[in-house]
């Protein structure tokens, strides 16, 4: 549980960071997608399929940083997105050593 709260916090970081890069340069700034919240006490899940979930979205991280870091035509978002991509390997090799 610590794992997916930290994972949270992390993406929360990654938001703010970004959002207030483009919200100086006047770009609009997606909207989250989110799922409704429930009151159960149920995992609707495996912890297996959680982890495999999580290992499976920090892959995608990792790539689609690395991707955006290469071919980015402004000068201040790769040293950002190098910053990114080091904490999200961090998180993943903390979910790798669970």
């Amino acid at each position: 549980m610590q794992l997916i709260v930290k994972g949270k916090e992390l993406s929360k970081s990654i938001i703010e960071s970004l959002s207030n890069i483009f919200h100086k340069d006047d770009i609009l700034i997606p909207r989250a997608r989110v799922g409704s919240l429930t009151v159960s006490q149920l995992s609707p899940s495996s912890d297996k399929m959680m982890m495999y979930c999580i290992n499976l979205f920090y892959s995608f991280g990792l790539g689609n940083n690395a991707i955006d870091t290469t071919f980015s035509l402004r000068k201040d978002l790769p040293p950002k997105l190098t910053i990114i991509i080091s904490n999200i390997f961090k998180f993943g090799s903390d979910v790798a050593n669970l």
